[in-house]
């Protein structure tokens, strides 16, 4: 059966993207998706989010008034808010303009379920469901992680994922072989998306969806620990993330804007993890770090 859904676009100068994902969440939108576009020397964002059809005019109001009043921050003003009705259909045509197969690092090709019967690639596949949640594998900070996924995960690891939206990391990490992946999201929708991907990847026996409770309980010391999100959730999260991660592990923090890369290392660094680098896509930063075999005594 389709779906009737209020698309709310929002196009926005790249400093105030990530308010304004964090403005459409906070109104109930499950899931948003970002793309870019270069004008002059200029990056624009179009930022979407989806509300189901029945929202009500109150809800769209306070969230036009919301996004207007993000200016007052100090943060860029809001270029245009466009509110239109979608179904289903209509989403999945859009999102497969964006989300073709895409190879990522060496290893991985991300497709849209539609394409997943391609078998001429020696790629290992990923097949992402076209869902209204975060993780189609096209925003940088989405690629970045996959890039160190890709790089890092071996057979045999143990790995977490930290607000798996789609779904799309700790399905590309069990994909390439890690044995056991704890993938926690505190958003119900996307939760529902996740677990349709690692059905449609067959990896149900590998890869456990949880929401934030049921994941502390569970989690054991991982090898790697992934956490796409934004810096102030990443810095708050820190302590469970350094928890979680075995003497020794890797933790790689991304869905960080560049100038508020200093929360996230700060937060790390006081968990006594080890800076190992910093990649870069545009204006997001992604952290590799890792938590020293043996504890640092105070000298």
């Amino acid at each position: 059966a389709t779906m009737r859904w209020t698309e709310i676009a929002v196009s926005c100068p790249v400093e105030t993207e990530e308010a304004v994902t964090e403005r459409l969440r906070d109104y109930g939108c499950a899931g948003t998706a970002s793309e870019s576009r270069t004008e002059g020397d200029r990056t624009i964002f179009t930022v979407r989010g989806w509300l189901p059809a029945n929202v009500g005019e109150h809800r769209l109001t306070a969230l036009r008034e919301a996004l207007r009043a993000l200016a007052s921050f100090g943060l860029p003003a809001v270029e245009s808010v466009a509110i239109r009705e979608v179904d289903d259909t209509g989403w999945l045509d859009e999102w497969r303009k964006y989300h073709f197969p895409r190879p990522v690092g060496r290893r991985l090709r991300i497709v849209p379920s539609s394409d997943a019967i391609v078998g001429d690639s020696p790629r290992t596949d990923v097949v992402i469901e076209p869902g209204m949640a975060f993780g189609t594998g096209s925003h940088p900070t989405t690629l970045l992680t996959l890039q160190y996924v890709d790089r890092l995960v071996r057979r045999g690891m143990t790995v977490a994922d930290v607000g798996t939206g789609s779904g799309i990391l700790a399905i590309a990490a069990a994909a390439l072989g890690a044995s056991a992946v704890y993938a926690s999201e505190s958003d119900a929708m996307p939760r529902t998306i996740a677990e349709r991907n690692v059905l449609a990847n067959h990896l149900r026996d590998r890869v456990t969806v949880m929401d934030p409770v049921a994941f502390e309980r569970a989690c054991p010391p991982c090898d790697l620990v992934l956490c796409n999100i934004i810096a102030e959730t990443i810095a708050q999260l820190a302590p469970l993330l350094s928890c979680i991660l075995k003497p020794g592990g890797l933790i790689v923090c991304s869905g960080i804007v560049a100038e508020r890369l200093s929360i996230v290392t700060r937060s790390l660094a006081a968990q006594g993890l080890e800076l190992v680098e910093i990649s870069s896509l545009e204006v997001w930063r992604t952290v590799l770090a890792r938590k020293p075999r043996q504890p640092a005594y105070p000298k």
